[in-house]
């Protein structure tokens, strides 16, 4: 009888420790993501580019981009779009101009790409069709050669050294197709790869890349548009064909503590381990 209750007991306490996890988890997740400032260190593409300045950007809240878009919307509402996008500048925690960027925009540039953004249309009224994303891949290049990127060649674009892989979380896209307004949309991912020693917290200094999980970083972009940045066709089968351009940015957070759950999850076994040495 005693064994059977010390064994129930143990049952127990790991029905704890297992929902104590599971509820962690579920917090954590929900968690309001921190935007954070962020710096680059360029050397970690080419330690020999930079023979003047330090090749090390001062920290930034987000990077500036244009991008030239091409949406299709089918007759039954599934929504596919392709994107290219180069970035225009960053904005300096400091406010200095010019900000010690390190020659973006002549001396090095960030350009990205995508083709499977997917979504499904939930409300068409009125003229204006809104949508919801629910996947898609974002591959992002860091090129010593801004000057030659071409957003009509992909070539261009994918021939410097890849920094960055973001996947969709979630988004959302607008269309107001009465002329009325332009086109709008949130889009946020969480990072897949990012390239060692390139990107860092400003705050702590830690290398971004060494987050674990990875996927705890995020970037966020939103942005809309003027409406003569957008052009609609109408396909004879109900299909609507779109291409706008949009002046935006991305910022980049991270989930707040992700050791957290680690810590607390270790601490609740040591207790469980405690109880079976009392047994």
């Amino acid at each position: 009888f005693i064994q059977n209750s010390h064994l129930k007991e143990e049952a127990e306490m790991r029905k704890v420790f297992v929902m104590f996890v599971v509820v962690s988890l579920l917090t954590v997740s929900s968690a309001t993501a921190d935007f954070i400032n962020t710096y680059l260190d360029l050397n970690a593409i080419d330690n020999t580019y930079f023979n003047v300045d330090d090749g090390i950007t001062e920290a930034f809240n987000e990077f500036f981009y244009f991008a030239e878009t091409n949406s299709e919307i089918s007759n039954t509402g599934v929504v596919v779009d392709s994107g290219r996008a180069v970035s225009t500048g960053l904005n300096t925690v400091s406010g200095n101009f010019p900000g010690d960027v390190e020659g973006e925009g002549s001396l090095w540039g960030i350009a990205f790409l995508w083709d499977d953004l997917t979504g499904q249309v939930t409300s068409d009224a009125g003229g204006v069709i809104e949508a919801i994303y629910t996947s898609g891949t974002f591959d992002f290049y860091l090129d010593f050669d801004p000057f030659a990127v071409d957003l009509g060649n992909d070539s261009t674009l994918t021939d410097g050294t890849k920094i960055a892989t973001v996947e969709l979380t979630s988004g959302s896209y607008r269309l107001d197709t009465t002329g009325q307004a332009g086109s709008s949309y949130i889009i946020q991912g969480n990072f897949t790869f990012l390239y060692e020693d390139f990107w860092f917290n400003a705050e702590n200094g830690d290398d971004l890349s060494e987050t674990d999980p990875l996927s705890w970083v995020f970037a966020y972009t939103a942005g809309d548009n003027d409406p003569a940045a957008v052009d609609i066709t109408y396909n004879p089968d109900g299909s609507l064909s779109i291409f706008s351009t949009h002046d935006s940015s991305v910022s980049i957070g991270v989930v707040p503590e992700p050791s957290t759950i680690i810590l607390l999850g270790a601490g609740l076994l040591g207790l469980l381990g405690l109880n079976r040495k009392k047994i």
